[in-house]
Order: C-alpha cells, then sequence, then structure tokens
C-alpha cells in the first residue's frame, strides 16, 4: 500500500562522496565492479578459447605404457612391459580447424570491445553519481529555505485575504507554490539517495551496511492528501459561501 510506504525523515545526512575525488571512484569502479570483473574473464576465456582452436593445428605426441603379467603357476611366471610414443601430424581437416579458429578469434574480439563499452559506460555512471550526490545536496538546502519562504508567503496570503487585500485566486496560488516547493524538495532528497547508492554500487562498495544505514534514514510514513500547512480555501471564503469549483464565484476585492 503506497499510504504505509516509510518516507526519509529530516535526520538524514548530507555528505559528500569520500573520499572526495571522482577519479579516486572511477579507479575503484574499473577494479572492483561485479559486472566489469565478471566481462574481464570472459575476455579471458575467449583468449584461452582462441590458443585451443589454433592448437588443432600442431603435432599430437602421446606415450602409452602397458604391463602385463601372466601367472602360470609353478616357475612359468611370464611379465611384460611395453612403452609406445605415437606422433600425429595433421595434414589437412577440410578447413574445420581454421574455421574454428577464425570464429574463437570473432569471439574474443566482440568480448574484448563489449568488455571496453561497458568500462566507458561505468565510467560514465561512476561520474554522473558522484556529480549527482553533490548537485543533490546543494539543491537540497536551497530548496529548503524555498519551503520556508513559501509557507511564509501562503500565510501572508491568507492574512490578506481576511482584511480584503488579497483575492481567493492569490491564495491558490500561494497554496500551489507550497506543494511546488515540497514536491521539488522531495525529489531533491530521493535524488541524494538514488546517486549515493548508485556511485557506491557502480565502484563494486555497495554493503549490506549501506543498506542498514539507509533504512536509518527512513521515518514514518507520511499522509499522501491534505495541504502541508493548512485548509485548502479560508474558513472565511467557505462562510461567505465562496467555494472552489464554483466558476461564478466573486473574488474578495483586492486593494494592489
Amino acid at each position: 500500500d503506497y499510504a504505509q510506504l516509510h518516507s526519509l525523515s529530516e535526520r538524514m545526512p548530507l555528505v559528500l562522496p569520500v573520499p572526495n575525488d571522482p577519479e579516486e571512484w572511477v579507479r575503484m569502479a574499473l577494479e572492483n565492479n561485479l559486472s566489469l570483473r565478471s566481462a574481464a574473464f570472459g575476455v579471458d576465456l575467449a583468449r584461452e578459447n582462441v590458443r585451443l582452436q589454433k592448437a588443432g593445428h600442431y603435432p599430437i605426441l602421446d606415450l602409452q605404457a602397458s604391463r602385463v603379467d601372466n601367472d602360470n603357476g609353478a616357475n612359468n611366471d611370464v611379465a611384460s612391459s611395453q612403452l609406445n610414443l605415437q606422433l600425429t601430424v595433421p595434414l589437412y581437416s577440410g578447413g574445420a580447424v581454421s574455421s574454428r579458429s577464425r570464429e574463437a578469434a570473432y569471439n574474443y574480439e566482440a568480448s574484448r570491445q563489449s568488455l571496453e563499452n561497458q568500462q566507458r559506460n561505468t565510467i560514465r555512471i561512476v561520474r554522473n553519481a558522484y556529480r549527482g550526490q553533490e548537485t543533490a545536496i546543494s539543491q537540497i538546502r536551497a530548496l529548503d529555505q524555498t519551503r520556508v519562504s513559501t509557507r511564509s508567503a501562503l500565510e501572508a496570503n491568507r492574512a490578506g485575504y481576511e482584511v480584503g487585500t488579497r483575492t481567493i485566486v492569490d491564495v491558490l496560488d500561494a497554496e500551489r507554490n507550497v506543494y511546488l516547493a515540497e514536491r521539488n524538495y522531495a525529489a531533491a532528497r530521493y535524488s541524494y539517495v538514488t546517486n549515493y547508492l548508485t556511485l557506491r554500487q557502480a565502484a563494486g562498495q555497495l554493503s549490506e551496511a549501506d543498506m542498514v544505514e539507509i533504512n536509518g534514514w527512513l521515518g514514518p510514513p507520511r499522509p499522501t492528501a491534505g495541504d502541508p500547512a493548512a485548509p485548502l480555501i479560508p474558513e472565511t471564503a467557505k462562510a461567505g459561501g465562496l467555494k472552489s469549483g464554483d466558476s461564478n464565484a466573486k473574488a474578495a476585492p483586492s486593494a494592489r
């Protein structure tokens, strides 16, 4: 149930990535990223397969040894030993060896290029996540101030509406600005968390301890409906017969 989802609490710390150097994170990613390590193993296997297929052109030397003991009783025991060397020289196999060698070489080149593409993509992800975490911190701090100012503006418009210096449209505009500020603030905070996780995952540093830490940032579920500050329409507007959604309702006179 969406209403039961836990939200990020205000105690969530805002810290820059440590180490505070994007190139150091790139280095850790190239060494520890699990996808890159798996792709590197694939390149090694493809390289060994090329050598294996090329070996089909090489002579094969086999050593065979055998020993036979015949016990006929009395003094008629017979023992024989045999040692054989067998050299096989492949002269022509219909091009099968050459074909398999070329296929193995193509597979090796494909796996090598795939690894390079994954490395470039990982580097891009690491740098973007690093910058994203830095940017999110700045946005969170700026938008927190915006939340304060929009709430103050809302209260001022409500007070002005009570004395007739503001219209209901002014109040609704101020309400909308409060919602926008809250939405942008929440988006910046979740951007911080996602970039934090993405950076550590791409660098191969994500661990269970990180999950436990982020779980500690969560607070109780928040209501998903209703104005964060006060009722949408002031009580005086309701008492005077003004209803939101009444297209024929007249706004209070404006002194602007």
